[in-house]
């Protein structure tokens, strides 16, 4: 086993080994089911209700005359649920159709319903928004005399044709989203995004500092003389990244296994559409996993790039007093970056947004963020990755070569020497 190997499990078993780290990891991944299930707890609290008082707008696309049944049949049960019944015309095209479900998801209307004539009598087919499901039996009830007194005027109303007035009236029904129209779950989604980015800049810079403590503890205690004497310093930089790094993954790893397992059912939900099986389509998932797997993706980027960096500032401290000064900068980027990530929340396209995507220590807040709101461009989400790929590799030279210079010195070094590696001139005795 490689001398950083042993180094990196020994830091991994120092982090994972206490009760603090195993509490904080349980209890994160539990508050992420939880708020998963937010929605689907609140939903009966909040959610729209058939007969709360405010009536149900539902367009008919049919022949005049259908129309003025439907709504003859809708007057004596209008007390049991408000419906307001629009007339259209006589049927749709499909721009028609596309611009009625347009006014559907933007909760316009409630829905939209359409009687057709055909060979086999009338034709029914209804679209309805999803929180406005409970009215479709009572929708069936309308639609079923008129459809019946059509199939009998087809017939020619002869007794053998009572049976056949009786079937059960086949109808079409659809589900549309509304978009914007479901402010609780909607703001249940943001609200968790909005925790996994803090959680993505906590896990950075609690991690970064872990590192800097532990670098800094062992050139207080003289440990480091013992390792640097045993092994090359840049082994063990590298140990200490990989053995910390390693249990902030192993925390992030079941966080995101448990999100994955609570949105598990938006996979079921798509199958039982695809079948046809509506009782499947149900997801109390709010986070999809492609923004999970992003989340880990940009915990590791954005933990190997900071975690250098730190580990490079850290080794100019000699004592652990000096620590908030010597990290001032690091940390001052992260909030940036953090800054940035909020406001490209808001404007995702915008120049900052997009610029803070390219910069590498941004790249993994403002760009995680903008993947939440879905507007990034392939080619930006390569480079943005590509790039910040390019910085650890140099963070990496750097931090080994700070780390190799600047370990085993008993003194403060300021921020020139450790960018220029060169220490400051001696005043000579005037003798």
């Amino acid at each position: 086993m490689s001398p950083w190997q042993v180094i990196a499990r020994r830091e991994f078993r120092a982090v994972t080994g206490g009760w603090p780290y195993r509490v904080v990891t349980v209890v994160g991944a539990l508050l992420l089911a939880a708020l998963a299930w937010t929605p689907v707890l609140i939903a009966p609290l909040t959610g729209p209700s058939v007969g709360d008082g405010s009536p149900a707008r539902i367009l008919v696309a049919a022949p005049w005359e259908l129309f003025q049944a439907l709504e003859g049949q809708a007057a004596p049960r209008a007390s049991g649920a408000a419906l307001q019944l629009e007339w259209i015309g006589a049927e749709l095209d499909r721009a028609g159709q596309t611009t009625a479900d347009a006014r559907v998801q933007d909760a316009e209307i409630d829905g939209w319903l359409e009687l057709v004539p055909g060979p086999e009598g009338l034709q029914a087919s209804l679209t309805l928004a999803t929180t406005q499901r409970a009215l479709e039996p009572l929708l069936r009830q309308l639609v079923a005399p008129v459809v019946w007194t059509g199939r009998a005027r087809a017939l020619g109303v002869a007794p053998e044709v009572v049976a056949a007035l009786q079937q059960p009236v086949p109808l079409e029904v659809r589900l549309l989203p509304r978009v914007g129209a479901d402010p609780v779950p909607r703001a249940v989604r943001e609200a968790v995004s909005t925790l996994l980015l803090v959680g993505l800049v906590m896990a950075i810079t609690l991690y970064g500092n872990a590192i800097s403590m532990g670098i800094i503890q062992e050139k207080e205690s003289r440990v480091a003389e013992l390792l640097v004497g045993a092994v090359p310093p840049t082994q063990i930089l590298v140990g200490k990244v990989v053995g910390i790094g390693g249990a902030g993954l192993l925390q992030v790893l079941v966080r995101m296994l448990v999100g994955f397992l609570v949105s598990g059912p938006r996979l079921v939900a798509a199958i039982g559409r695809w079948l046809g099986l509506e009782e499947l389509a149900f997801s109390p998932g709010i986070l999809p996993a492609p923004i999970l797997a992003a989340f880990t993706l940009f915990f590791l980027l954005g933990y190997t790039l900071y975690a250098l960096v730190y580990a490079a500032f850290a080794s100019t401290v000699a004592r652990a007093e000096e620590v908030n000064q010597a990290l001032t900068l690091p940390f001052f980027l992260i909030l940036l970056g953090f800054a940035i990530a909020l406001g490209a929340w808001v404007a995702p396209a915008s120049s900052l947004a997009v610029a803070g995507s390219l910069i590498p220590c941004f790249t993994p807040f403002v760009l995680f963020a903008r993947l939440v709101t879905g507007s990034v461009p392939l080619g930006q989400l390569a480079a943005g990755v590509g790039l910040t790929l390019v910085a650890i590799i140099l963070a990496a030279r750097f931090a080994g070569h700070a780390y190799r210079r600047n370990v085993l010195r008993d003194r403060r070094v300021s921020l020139r020497e450790l960018f220029t590696g060169r220490e400051p001139g001696r005043r000579q005795n005037p003798d």
